[in-house]
């Protein structure tokens, strides 16, 4: 039974490192085309773009960073914004002005 777990296992948290770093990429993403479009705001729901409720997403300069336990899964963006950080159940609202985009958690 050892032999056939431990591939299975390995198999099954490649497949989690691969979602969670796909999200990360994914809200890298989103960011940088809310820059790059006419909208003036845009609202980021932990529950909306984390994979689990044991996430934590902090973006930060150019990093994008999904944390889930002792595993940070970061991407980077095209533009540098100031720091944020929410958990699962928390908003961003990124609000586009002159001097940028301004980040406010909720």
């Amino acid at each position: 039974m050892g032999i056939v777990i431990v591939p299975v296992h390995q198999a099954y948290m490649g497949m989690e490192d691969a979602r969670m770093q796909s999200a990360s990429e994914s809200i890298a993403d989103m960011v940088d085309a809310f820059f790059d479009s006419e909208v003036d705001e845009m609202y980021i729901r932990g529950w909306e773009v984390m994979p689990s409720s044991n996430c934590q997403l902090t973006i930060d300069g150019y990093e994008v960073a999904v944390k889930n336990g002792d595993k940070e899964y970061v991407s980077y963006m095209s533009h540098m914004i100031e720091r944020a950080s929410i958990g699962y159940t928390g908003t961003i609202v990124a609000v586009k002005g002159i001097d940028g985009i301004s980040l406010i958690a909720q």
